[in-house]
């Protein structure tokens, strides 16, 4: 574990809720006191956060901040941070985001989503201005009521504003230090490599199949990739075999040994121990867990 997180509890979260029919979920926290201490989580989603009243403080590995209301802040995969409520009344929201699935507003899927979060936490971008906090926090309300009501086609509506918040950053990035755009810089190097993975069914590419994809030596595309992602290569691509294993236990009528062989496992035996490993649930469980949510 990193060394400025050595003195926390870390709460691991795994997401496994989150497929490409159910890529995000929203959760949100109120304090009318400030927190006394931090409470440090890791997780294998995307989350964006945004402060709606008062200030929440975190702690990234490379960096400290603190955030007021209108600001946004971007946690990429297995990121360690720690976050406390400062001020009273303070209400923070986050949504977590299904990695394989951002970006997918057909016919307008080029733009780099993944920009805001691709970077050292030092070095990501919040709101300057107050016309441009007002605008996050307008869009984060937006969003908040529509998971809390629950209206007609919220989830489509949530899903736009969420891709408009990202859009609205990357605008703000565009504006900024050149230095600071140059940064990103890694994650278009391995962008081929993770749309290879996407468009691939059965067993993901290899990791010299993906970093030929990208003109890099296998060493070096392995450092980008991480250094990017916050998960190796082969990492990313076997949790996206598994979400699609996931869509496919929800919505086909495939046995489980069928599932198996379309995504490039052994067996259903192997399937389910790959399964259980990232999940921490079987696949059948899994299964009654969706179908409960997706009602």
């Amino acid at each position: 574990m990193l060394k400025s997180f050595k003195s926390f509890e870390l709460e691991t979260q795994q997401h496994p809720e989150l497929t490409a029919f159910l890529p995000f979920d929203v959760v949100w926290e109120y304090k009318r006191h400030p927190m006394k201490y931090f409470q440090a989580d890791i997780h294998y989603a995307l989350q964006i956060s945004l402060v709606l009243y008062g200030e929440v403080e975190m702690i990234f590995d490379d960096c400290r901040k603190k955030y007021c209301a209108g600001d946004i802040f971007f946690t990429t995969c297995w990121e360690p941070h720690a976050y406390r409520l400062s001020t009273e009344k303070t209400f923070l929201m986050s949504i977590n985001l299904n990695i394989e699935t951002l970006g997918q507003c057909a016919p307008f899927s080029n733009c780099d989503f993944m920009l805001p979060f691709a970077t050292s936490a030092a070095c990501r971008i919040s709101p300057q201005k107050d016309t441009d906090r007002q605008y996050v926090w307008e869009c984060g309300r937006k969003i908040f009521h529509l998971f809390c009501k629950k209206t007609r086609n919220y989830h489509y509506r949530a899903w736009l504003l969420i891709h408009e918040l990202l859009l609205h950053n990357i605008d703000l990035m565009s504006q900024g230090d050149p230095e600071t755009s140059y940064l990103h810089q890694d994650f278009k190097r391995i962008q081929n490599a993770v749309d290879l993975i996407r468009k691939t069914q059965g067993k993901s590419p290899s990791l010299e199949e993906a970093a030929q994809a990208c003109n890099l030596s296998v060493s070096r595309f392995s450092t980008i990739f991480r250094h990017s992602i916050g998960i190796s290569y082969g990492q990313f691509a076997l949790h996206a075999r598994l979400s699609k294993v996931a869509e496919e236990l929800l919505y086909t009528n495939y046995s489980l040994n069928e599932i198996a062989e379309r995504w490039g496992f052994f067996d259903a035996s192997s399937l389910s121990h790959a399964f259980f490993k990232v999940f921490n649930c079987r696949p059948g469980a899994f299964k009654k867990q969706l179908t409960f949510l997706s009602k």
